[in-house]
């Protein structure tokens, strides 16, 4: 890293809804060796930007940057450079995206690195935030067949239920305005289908490459040294298969079916069916009576606001407080 000069070269933002698979196509981006992507390092794009708190930015950037030192550390054992970011920052445009960049590149950018990539669970409504503030940057958006997204989250999350069932509402809303970046972003923004991942993840990550502008001529595909953010030895995540087993690729497009009830499976596809299938996912006509089921106020807004056509960005707890940080991952 260049002291007094952070800037990277078009930063790559990862988003998309969780259980979806974003975890695995960071870390197949991440061997790429100019590229360093990373996931939760700093939950920038939710923790700080354009966050009341933090403005006039002017006025207010050194307690921005003393509270993400704080809370990289704790959450992953990792201390940024606060005074000399400080520094950095105070020489020149005082943006959010100049201290996002410091951030990250003081991190990731070694060892050959000239690239920084970050994975942020549930921002997609801030990516044009994103591809506005940094000149050529890139944004990665990855969705996955609603039904198992609810299948996975039903079983993974610690929040209560039927809390759940908001992952159909964040999977509409993700779905939705995916289809609307393509259109506005046509050079810059992407969608990756987790399943296609999984069936040709060659393919799919040459194709990935060759958005971002770089070579694909590295093991594309290999899980060689794959670590977690603290540096800890990655192991897959699935909601379904134990720790110790190996994870079987041909289940996941269909474990659903097993393990949502039948009024789960007709919600899902009735709130989220229009783009799911212009996403290329097939129905199953189900049409069990699901609305009585519901007697959550949480819940019921949800379907407030999908009667009114919107969805959620949201998870079932807050996730700027560190007792929840491992459930929602």
């Amino acid at each position: 890293m260049n002291k007094l000069f952070f800037k990277s070269k078009n930063p790559v933002l990862i988003t998309g809804c969780y259980r979806s698979g974003t975890e695995y196509f960071t870390l197949l981006l991440n061997n790429h060796p100019t590229l360093s992507a990373s996931m939760y390092t700093t939950n920038f794009m939710r923790y700080y930007y354009k966050r009341e708190k933090y403005m006039p930015l002017e006025k207010k950037y050194t307690s921005l940057i003393d509270d993400a030192y704080n809370t990289i550390k704790l959450r992953h054992g990792i201390e940024i450079e606060k005074e000399y970011i400080k520094t950095y920052i105070m020489s020149g445009p005082i943006t959010f995206a100049r201290i996002y960049d410091a951030i990250m590149s003081s991190i990731y950018l070694k060892d050959g690195k000239t690239r920084w990539a970050e994975k942020i669970q549930l921002v997609w409504r801030q990516i044009p935030e994103f591809l506005w503030d940094f000149h050529g940057s890139k944004v990665i958006v990855i969705i996955r067949d609603p039904r198992s997204v609810l299948a996975s989250f039903k079983k993974h999350t610690y929040a209560p239920d039927p809390l759940y069932l908001g992952a159909i509402f964040n999977c509409f809303d993700l779905m939705s305005y995916a289809l609307i970046y393509e259109t506005m972003f046509p050079e810059r923004f992407k969608v990756v289908k987790f399943e296609d991942l999984l069936e040709n993840t060659e393919e799919v990550m040459t194709d990935v490459f060759d958005f971002l502008g770089l070579c694909h001529d590295h093991d594309i595909t290999s899980t060689k040294g794959w670590k977690n953010t603290d540096g800890s030895p990655w192991v897959h995540n699935s909601s379904f298969t134990k720790e110790g087993e190996k994870y079987d690729k041909s289940k996941a497009f269909t474990r659903w079916k097993d393990y949502l009830e039948d009024w789960e499976i007709s919600m899902c596809e009735e709130v989220a069916g229009e783009y799911m299938r212009l996403h290329g996912y097939d129905m199953t006509g189900e049409e069990t009576p699901w609305r009585d089921k519901i007697d959550d106020p949480t819940v019921e807004r949800y379907i407030d606001e999908w009667e009114r056509g919107f969805g959620i960005e949201e998870f079932p707890t807050d996730p700027l407080d560190p007792k929840n940080w491992s459930e929602n991952r």
